[in-house]
């Protein structure tokens, strides 16, 4: 289950200024630093004043932030032996290659991912998924990849599948062909492109249904889409992993095949029979 600060944050997002949310992505990124930083330290790692850190945390509803990080540190407490000790093997990372820090860095963000999607989180994803007659894909920048993945996938999946090039004409022409009973999947890292907005908006306004795909920025999005699929990708401070999306989005399109079995299984079969046909 999402940290009681997570649910807050969801639940306050449309009312927090830009300064507001940069602090709370990084309370929901950086959460051992600012379980024992000090009211400066954490608001200067965001070039904001210690006032705004106290605002928000009064907003949230603590008292104050002396509250709201002693709800930080109950979280931290709280991890599993093994998310411990991922933890401080990441901490310990002097002397290593750049390979086993980036693996390493991997482990720790994706044993954070059961504890914020579960698998009715991915149930229910997928059965929008399965029921809808067409379902249209947009990512910009570094997601495209995860979106072109998540298309080839689900056509051979045998699902309707369009994806959307991150342009305005190609949005708006296939927001016209959203209907009724549809679905959008978008992808959102470190912030909820306007494109990927626009797209469920219309996607809502034609009584489909959403999918979206992110790290925990996602969680501040406003309307909220009918499914998240939202985890950490580690660091805000760093060029985040694609691993954790990119599990998120296999984990749903096993969903999807198990849920929509035996007919996804067909549409399998017949994509590797004719795949492997020589001329």
């Amino acid at each position: 289950m999402p940290h009681a600060l997570s649910e807050r944050l969801s639940t306050c997002a449309a009312g927090l200024s830009p300064t507001e949310q940069r602090l709370a992505r990084l309370l929901m990124e950086e959460r051992d630093f600012c379980a024992f930083g000090s009211v400066g330290e954490i608001a200067a790692r965001v070039q904001a004043h210690a006032s705004a850190l106290v605002r928000l945390a009064r907003k949230l509803g603590y008292t104050g932030f002396p509250e709201l990080r002693s709800d930080i540190q109950a979280d931290i407490l709280g991890r599993s032996k093994t998310d411990e000790l991922v933890r401080r093997r990441l901490e310990d990372s002097r002397g290593k290659t750049m390979l086993e820090r980036l693996v390493e860095r991997d482990i720790a963000a994706l044993s954070q991912v059961p504890q914020l999607v579960s698998q009715s989180d991915l149930d229910a994803a997928a059965k929008t998924v399965l029921t809808a007659p067409h379902v249209f894909i947009l990512a910009e920048g570094t997601a495209e990849a995860l979106a072109r993945h998540a298309a080839h996938r689900l056509r051979r999946a045998g699902i309707m599948t369009l994806q959307l090039q991150p342009d305005p004409r190609s949005v708006a022409e296939g927001a016209g062909l959203i209907r009724a009973g549809d679905a959008a999947i978008g992808f959102g890292l470190r912030e909820i492109p306007a494109l990927v907005q626009t797209l469920f908006a219309q996607t809502r306004a034609a009584h489909g249904r959403t999918v979206l795909i992110s790290d925990l920025s996602g969680m501040m999005l406003r309307p909220t889409p009918d499914h998240l699929l939202a985890a950490s990708r580690g660091s805000d401070l760093e060029s985040g992993t694609l691993t954790v999306p990119m599990a998120l989005l296999n984990a749903l399109i096993l969903t999807v095949a198990d849920k929509g079995a035996p007919a996804t299984l067909d549409s399998y079969r017949t994509y590797s029979d004719l795949r492997d046909l020589r001329r």
